[in-house]
């Protein structure tokens, strides 16, 4: 619903926690539950912020818009993703500058390890900002989010384990991972297997 008013920013990224509700058979709900999110990104909404810029300085802010107002906050797409899918639990995104684009993961693991929920969508999102900014890599653009649960369920242990004994490398089955598209690839060939 209403998906089509969504800057491409927050389509992206409630299109991926879909695709990972979807893979883990968590999709279809007829009672909240308490699932998390946690979300990293390295330029957030950056182009939906200079558009919604662009709207302020015509007319003197006369105006600016107020449909892309509400969504120049990095984190407005947790909020639908919420709506959508029934999701009670806590939702965050973190500016992740590791290049690695495991902050998300990282924290949804150490989230988990506290015991506050079971299940958490753990992932990343960044499109492209427009020029380059000086100083910043080009990030890779689209969203990419997991099913994390600390509770053994068929759905989501098809897929593997993780396992972060340092709080920084994160282990896939083991095996350590340089990325967030390492251990995808990790986790789908599991999949596939």
């Amino acid at each position: 619903q209403r998906f089509g008013r969504l800057p491409e920013y927050s389509r992206t990224g409630l299109a991926a926690i879909a695709f990972a509700l979807r893979d883990a058979g968590l999709e279809c709900w007829d009672v909240k539950r308490p699932i998390g999110i946690a979300a990293s990104t390295r330029l957030g909404c950056l182009p939906v912020d200079i558009e919604y810029f662009n709207t302020v300085l015509q007319e003197g802010g006369n105006l600016s818009s107020p449909n892309l107002f509400a969504y120049t906050l990095p984190s407005s797409f947790l909020g639908e993703a919420a709506i959508q899918f029934g999701l009670t639990g806590p939702a965050w995104i973190i500016n992740d500058a590791s290049g690695d684009d495991l902050g998300g993961v990282r924290m949804a693991m150490e989230h988990l390890s506290w015991g506050e929920c079971d299940t958490l969508l753990a992932g990343h999102i960044d499109l492209p900002a427009g020029p380059p900014l000086a100083g910043i890599a080009p990030a890779a653009a689209g969203a990419l989010f997991l099913a994390l649960s600390s509770v053994r369920e068929t759905a989501v242990d098809r897929f593997g384990t993780l396992d972060s004994p340092d709080g920084k490398e994160i282990r896939h089955d083991g095996i350590p991972v340089a990325g967030l598209a390492d251990l995808a690839r990790s986790c789908l060939k599991r999949f596939h297997a």
